[in-house]
């Protein structure tokens, strides 16, 4: 039984030369081979998605992110001398991770299912996204048109302090400017806002120490 503690770390290597010179095509089949042997993907029971790679060798990881930096690097430690410190390069966001999936996907052997998977619920996630920006952009059509937000969101199928919120943030990107246009009204993700609200009533974050049987 032992414990481990995770932490997030930053490129420090200096002329770290690994994949230099190699093509596009010959990175992503090497990527597709360490990623059938250490690679993972987490797709939990709810939204979210996590494509990590692991390994002892920091050189390699860090090599690995500045070919391709996506996500972030993590170190992991134990608090068991024989077990060796690993780091890992993961990867969250949607579209990062649907990058690396598709670039591996063609030479994958063994952990082709997995990949299916992760991609579908990218796709399934990219439809959703597109309805409720499509749907936003509805509400600030209306509200432009001179309805009162109750008639809004009667038309919408939301809630009026829905529609109050997203009119509020369009005018929020309207007051910022040309280059706000287009931009999405909501962009902070949910684990940012998880650590708002704990900074906002003095909660302690959850510890990264994992136990390990």
């Amino acid at each position: 039984m032992g414990m481990s503690k995770r932490r997030v770390i930053y490129p420090t290597r200096q002329n770290i030369g690994y994949f230099h010179g190699w093509s596009d095509y010959q990175f992503a089949v090497w990527l597709a081979g360490f990623f059938d042997g250490e690679g993972c993907v987490y797709l939990p029971k709810g939204p979210g998605i996590a494509v990590s790679l692991a390994s002892t060798n920091r050189d390699v990881i860090e090599s690995l992110y500045r070919r391709l930096p996506l996500g972030q690097l993590e170190e992991v430690t134990f608090d068991r001398a024989e077990w060796s410190t690993k780091y890992s390069w993961r990867v969250r966001r949607y579209e990062d991770a649907r990058t690396v999936l598709l670039m591996i996907r063609p030479y994958l052997t063994i952990k082709t299912l997995a990949a299916d998977r992760a991609i579908s619920r990218i796709a399934d996630y990219a439809e959703r996204r597109s309805a409720t920006v499509a749907r936003h952009e509805r509400v600030i059509e209306l509200g432009e048109a001179g309805l009162t937000h109750t008639e809004i969101a009667a038309k919408v199928g939301l809630g009026r302090s829905a529609v109050t919120v997203i009119l509020s943030r369009a005018e929020q990107r309207k007051a910022a400017g040309p280059e706000a246009v287009g931009q999405p009204l909501f962009t902070r993700h949910p684990w940012k806002r998880r650590r708002e609200r704990a900074k906002a009533h003095q909660v302690a974050p959850r510890s990264r120490t994992k136990r390990l049987d």
